[in-house]
């Protein structure tokens, strides 16, 4: 069967389709049997296939959701092992198919309860837009009816999976909000105030949450603790986000502070007037004028790199006729996110009519789509998304346009490439432009800016206000060698003081101890979802074969400085080839260039940390005999270059 294909005639073929359910806990059955699935990887595996039904998910993908970092050397093999038992569990070859892509799973919407989930949400909001308030309200709660609880309940860590799972949450929630507007709009208050009194002290920062709840309480005759809820949340978004309530808040409040709180049903219930139109005419109403903010919260601990900061907001809000466009690059962990989302927040008045952000997955296996991210930001900004152009250029087009007359901050995290971003950037220069990224975008005309690691009074600074300031200063040279063992990095300062502020009975030196071993620093610099080892894992998946294979040898070296010959021993390669791999690595923010040697070549500087993952990765990939013989060659040059 061709790649992605669903056979769409079963059904009138009269064969019986399966039932996947991961809305909830996952479960597959056929005619309301079970399927026995067993083993937790082969769960672990459909899930993963499940999370993009009908297109292939790449095969390193799939090792590393079964997994993790630390795959066993027969890992494809072995997951060839796991799709048979798949297969043969569904009674279905054709279930899963394999081509250039990877392996896909060939579902029918149907079959799959998260896209039937999808169908009835986007019917309820046709209804809801042609003003059908009852079918609309039926087809959302038909929609959340299919929940049996969190979306892949049972299904562990893998990345693409909790990814997923994420996505399906909040359009659950999403959906919870659209159900409980159009109820308020057929008149049910007072019946649905508890369930968004529950729902809105779980999702504190949900302002439409919090617009409905406050609109039942009113129309409950209980306009005092709907005013109340406003206070609330004003309280929370200031003092845990540092902003103000959003354009939706503030209109609910104003209406019940003059008694007609009606008028604001309409935005809550995302009408705005749209639904009384002729259907002909829906296609053609404009987009609304939105500013929207998409930042994630502001990191309440932000440490150091003020003088940095302050630079970046001149040069983001400098005057002038070109857009100003500024690309911060650096090495794993190194704070590049936490800086642009501070920066963004303190030129949230700047820019009044939006602060765009998406993460583009730079590295991910399969980076954001720069189309899809336009249409995502099309729909932020107030187009209807039947109303959104197909193609980049289409919707490139729009977006520029859009942006043309207003101030809006674009953040783009986690960019891939200049080709991932080019698209994404508005042109006008009104707006401005904040990249972050692993790899240096020169090809970008951008300001360039490097985030490296922390200067040791700033990271004790962040390790003291995270630990906790009396530990660390009454122990200043344990805690320094803990920064020093953390690589100054601020991921690694951030993960060692969440452990120490979690285990309250280690002292300092306890940690400094289960540092100092170098085989396991690694694994002991991880807590909950943060991970510097997963972090080089990304960096590493990036890299082409010649270059992980230099890492990798560079790890059994031990070495950390040293010059281009080292390497080229190690590769069996000559220098200048030798030379032109350690560039990519560097290039990567995996080496640093440290000058050159006497001979005019180059100089490189391996971190400590990026150290400890090759010698992993050389233990993993690399035969004893193939390591041996690269020790070897090194040797001989060393003596060969003495003599």
């Amino acid at each position: 069967m061709k790649m992605g294909a669903l056979p769409h005639d079963w059904a009138s073929r009269g064969v019986m389709l399966l039932e996947f359910d991961v809305l909830g806990p996952l479960r597959a059955s056929r005619d309301g049997v079970p399927v026995p699935l067993g083993a937790a990887m082969l769960r672990r595996l459909l899930a993963t296939l499940l999370c993009t039904p009908g297109r292939p998910v790449a095969v390193p993908t799939l090792i590393e959701a079964l997994w993790g970092n630390d795959p066993p050397r027969s890992a494809h093999k072995t997951l060839q092992v796991y799709v048979l038992r798949l297969r043969q569990a569904m009674g279905e070859h054709d279930r899963i198919v394999h081509g250039t892509g990877g392996y896909a799973a060939t579902v029918l919407p149907p079959e799959l309860d998260a896209l039937r989930f999808h169908e009835l949400t986007a019917a309820g909001r046709a209804a809801r837009r042609k003003a059908d308030l009852p079918r609309a309200g039926t087809l959302f709660q038909r929609a959340l009816d299919l929940w049996r609880g969190p979306a892949y309940a049972d299904i562990g860590d893998a990345a693409l999976v909790a990814d997923e799972a994420r996505r399906l949450e909040e359009e659950r929630l999403l959906t919870h909000e659209e159900l409980a507007a159009v109820n308020l709009a057929l008149g049910r208050h007072a019946e649905l105030v508890t369930g968004l009194t529950e729902m809105a002290e779980l999702h504190p920062y949900r302002e439409r949450l919090h617009a409905c709840l406050m609109l039942a309480l009113c129309h409950a005759g209980r306009q005092a603790e709907a005013l109340r809820v406003y206070q609330r949340t004003r309280t929370v978004l200031g003092e845990e986000l540092g902003v103000e309530p959003g354009w939706m808040l503030q209109r609910m409040h104003e209406a019940i502070l003059r008694g007609d709180p009606a008028e604001v049903v309409d935005e809550i219930l995302g009408l705005d007037g749209a639904a009384h139109l002729p259907a002909e005419d829906e296609a053609c109403i404009g987009p609304t004028a939105v500013a929207p903010c998409h930042l994630p919260p502001n990191i309440a601990d932000f440490t150091g790199r003020h003088e940095m900061a302050a630079s970046l907001r001149l040069s983001l809000t400098g005057a002038g006729h070109t857009m100003p466009v500024v690309a911060l690059y650096g090495r794993a962990g190194a704070g590049k996110t936490t800086l642009a989302v501070h920066v963004a927040h303190r030129l949230r008045e700047t820019f009044p009519d939006g602060q765009l952000y998406i993460d583009l997955n730079g590295t991910c296996p399969c980076p954001s789509d720069p189309a899809e991210t336009l249409a995502h930001f099309l729909i932020a900004l107030g187009v209807d998304e039947r109303a959104v152009p197909y193609g980049l250029e289409e919707r490139g087009k729009l977006f520029r346009a859009l942006l043309a007359p207003r101030r809006v901050l674009v953040v783009l995290d986690n960019a891939a490439s200049e080709e991932q971003v080019r698209p994404l950037l508005p042109g006008s220069p009104s707006c401005a432009v904040l990249v972050t990224s692993r790899r240096r975008l020169a090809g970008l005309s951008a300001r360039s800016a490097r985030v490296g690691t922390l200067d040791p009074a700033s990271a004790s600074a962040l390790l003291a206000r995270i630990a906790g300031p009396d530990r660390v200063a009454a122990q200043p040279a344990v805690a320094a060698e803990i920064l020093r063992l953390c690589d100054h990095l601020p991921l690694a300062i951030r993960i060692a003081g969440a452990k120490l502020a979690l285990r309250e009975h280690w002292r300092l030196e306890h940690l400094a101890d289960r540092l100092r071993g170098e085989r396991q620093r690694l694994a002991e610099l991880a807590i909950g979802d943060l991970s510097v080892r997963a972090s080089l894992a990304a960096d590493y998946r990036m890299l082409d074969e010649t270059s992980r294979r230099a890492l990798r040898l560079l790890g059994l070296l031990d070495a950390p400085a040293f010059a281009a010959w080292v390497l080229a021993a190690a590769l069996d390669v000559p220098v200048s080839e030798a030379e032109t791999c350690a560039d990519r690595l560097v290039d990567a923010q995996l080496l640093t260039c440290e000058g050159s040697d006497g001979d005019g070549r180059f100089r490189y500087r391996c971190h400590d940390l990026v150290r400890l993952y090759a010698r992993e990765r050389a233990e993993l990939e690399e035969t004893p005999d193939d390591r041996d013989k690269a020790i070897a060659r090194v040797l001989g040059a060393l003596l060969a270059r003495c003599s």
